[in-house]
């Protein structure tokens, strides 16, 4: 069972895909093509699709350069997000690290070309609903960038980075959509983002999050 003192706790920060590579399925996503979305963090291997599935958390996804990143947030009162950050804790800890990331996405707009006399479909644009730690990824170079406990002291600083204030934005807009309450952890990141988010100016606004379904998955 989660403690109090688990509050700001689960923050790890991924690459699950190489821009402008082509990836072991022989798709190439271009830059552009991912942009800044939030989706659900998924149980290892994609167990999204298995029966009784929980989230484990969420995944602000964004682009940095040639990587395609996540950052994860996982719901410390669930024991399997708990198991799952503690195993990519100690992933990372205990070197080499192995886990990879791999991601579910809808394709928005594709096309074709010819790389190195292979034909390879072009990824254009994708919506992201599903980010996972995986044992093989379809990405070049999926890996864990860092796993850390985040306090309120903390978040300031990290928000003050204009990126991090973008997605910090976006990630408390969403925690006060239009969606019922409810006591627990989403609660308890409310609280410490606007606390940290006071200590830096941002004013979050109100933003409605579009989710679709699920026809492809990268794994």
């Amino acid at each position: 069972m989660a403690r109090a003192t688990d509050e700001g706790k689960g923050r790890v920060t991924a690459v699950f895909a190489t821009l402008g590579v082509v990836d072991r399925h022989g798709d190439l996503t271009p830059r552009g093509a991912f942009g800044r979305q939030v989706a659900i963090l998924g149980q290892h291997n994609h167990a999204t699709h298995s029966p009784g599935f929980i989230p484990l958390g969420k995944a602000f996804v964004y682009e940095d350069g040639d990587q395609a990143r996540a950052d994860l947030r996982f719901n410390l009162k669930v024991q399997a997000a708990r198991d799952t950050y503690e195993a990519i804790r100690f992933d990372l800890a205990d070197p080499p690290p192995l886990i990879q990331y791999s991601y579910g996405f809808d394709t928005l707009d594709h096309d074709f070309a010819h790389v190195d006399d292979r034909r390879v479909r072009v990824l254009k644009r994708l919506r992201v609903f599903e980010v996972s730690p995986v044992l093989l990824g379809a990405g070049i170079g999926t890996r864990t960038l860092y796993a850390k406990d985040l306090d309120v002291a903390q978040a300031a600083e990290w928000l003050a980075d204009p990126l991090e204030r973008e997605l910090a934005g976006l990630r408390t807009e969403m925690l006060a959509a239009e969606t019922p309450k409810s006591a627990g952890a989403d609660d308890d990141e409310r609280a410490l983002l606007i606390e940290a988010a006071a200590l830096v100016g941002l004013n979050p606004h109100r933003r409605k999050i579009e989710r679709k379904g699920c026809p492809e998955c990268r794994t």
